[in-house]
């Protein structure tokens, strides 16, 4: 039977089929550019099967310093993710990296398409894939569990990142320069300057010109939820107020929903369980709630019992059931969504430098309750703590999660996709 391994070159090149099958199946293993992989502190190497649940079952382990991780025939059946996690002596793991959900039996058959695992060091930003030219102003986002696009608010080409072979592939995408892109399953909503949109369904190859209040969302933060749903909020620009917020759903029905009232400049986050939050910004009114939050079933929005500063929101996050809260000047603070009456922020000991509001300001939720915050061209990665990684001054930023665990990070102006893991 045809086995699958991980071997050579100190575990650092390939997946390969155990030594006694003479046509093995060979997957690839690689870091960020320019850099390797599993050395010191790194001593162990585990080889594992991540399920769709998120639970991690080992399945072989062996020394950095060299050997071979076959993968056994019992872990080859039902649809999981191969994990590869260098720890060090005291079972911390250091580097981490995976592959899609697949269909585990097919390691058992002859490849059919190359098939690579991006390991990277847990907390780095990495430069991780080399693109065909520059993006000059980025969208980012997923098509299903296994494409990444980068897309050019100048072009109708995109960069399209196999996540499981990890080659970028420049590609004709869209039938106009996408303002906005947004992708739930199969489909891809783009809507392009004059507010006018496209709905492409990969699955069926079709392409529809759907009709609705598409500019007034157009340039709005794109949101992702649980339910594998894409929010584009309105009320997040930086322009002129808006009350309407859109949401794509993989069955491709696309819902209008109403904010109490228009907004600009505000934030937006999704909890789980708990539904779409849009928080502070400007307002003509000045009487409206600080926060007001869609349920994931409701038709209408309902108001928090917050009240608001009518300044801009900077940026919000999702932290450990609440929300975070980053200014302009910096200054952070957490609001109890659970609070029921004549609630405040509290203060956090979060904080960062002062920026003004910019239109590609947004954050990214991870897994493990990280998330990617992008503000003023800072990205930082907030865990119980807010890093910066990198500072891309004025050039636009766009960042989106990927089912392998980490997120792609794209700076406006350059040609190298880089990648994040929390």
């Amino acid at each position: 039977m045809r086995g699958a391994a991980v071997s050579a070159l100190s575990l650092a090149t390939c997946l390969v089929a155990c030594n006694k099958d003479p046509d093995p199946f060979v997957i690839g293993v690689r870091g960020p550019l320019r850099a390797r992989v599993f050395e010191a502190p790194v001593t162990r190497v585990e080889l594992r099967v991540r399920a769709l649940d998120g639970a991690e079952r080992l399945i072989a382990k062996v020394s950095a310093s060299g050997g071979g991780l076959e993968v056994p025939d019992e872990a080859k059946s039902g649809i999981g993710a191969l994990v590869l996690a260098g720890l060090d002596d005291a079972g911390a793991v250091l580097e981490y990296g995976r592959s899609p959900s697949l269909e585990l039996s097919g390691l058992s058959g002859r490849a059919t398409l190359p098939m690579s695992i991006l390991v990277q060091r847990k907390g780095t930003l990495g430069d991780a894939f080399a693109l065909s030219a520059p993006i000059v102003t980025p969208r980012c986002a997923t098509i299903g569990a296994r494409y990444a696009v980068v897309a050019d608010a100048t072009s109708t080409r995109a960069e399209v990142v196999d996540l499981l072979d990890l080659r970028p592939r420049n590609e004709p995408a869209f039938a106009a320069k996408p303002t906005t892109l947004a992708t739930a399953g199969a489909l891809t909503l783009v809507i392009d300057e004059a507010g006018a949109a496209t709905l492409v369904d990969l699955d069926q190859g079709t392409t529809t010109t759907p009709t609705g209040p598409f500019a007034e969302v157009n340039g709005g933060a794109v949101i992702r939820d649980d339910r594998g749903g894409a929010w584009i909020v309105g009320a997040t620009r930086k322009s002129a107020p808006t009350d309407v917020v859109l949401r794509l759903d993989p069955t491709g029905a696309i819902a209008t929903r109403k904010l109490l009232r228009p907004r600009t400049a505000a934030g937006a986050a999704y909890i789980a369980g708990r539904g779409l939050v849009i928080a502070y910004g400007s307002s003509p009114s000045m009487d409206e709630a600080g926060l007001e939050i869609i349920a994931p079933d409701a038709t209408a929005s309902v108001a928090l019992p917050f009240p608001s500063d009518h300044r801009p929101a900077g940026v919000v996050a999702p932290s450990s059931g609440q929300l975070l809260r980053i200014d302009e000047q910096g200054v952070g603070s957490t609001l109890d969504l659970a609070c029921a009456t004549a609630c405040m922020p509290q203060p956090s000991p979060l904080k960062d430098d002062p920026r003004a509001p910019r239109a590609d300001d947004h954050v990214t939720a991870l897994e493990g309750d990280a998330s990617l915050v992008v503000r003023g061209g800072r990205v930082l990665l907030l865990t119980d703590k807010l890093t910066l990684l990198h500072d891309a001054g004025d050039k636009p930023v766009c960042s989106v999660a990927l089912s392998t665990g980490n997120a792609a990070v794209m700076v406006g102006g350059e040609s190298v996709l880089r990648t994040v893991r929390p």
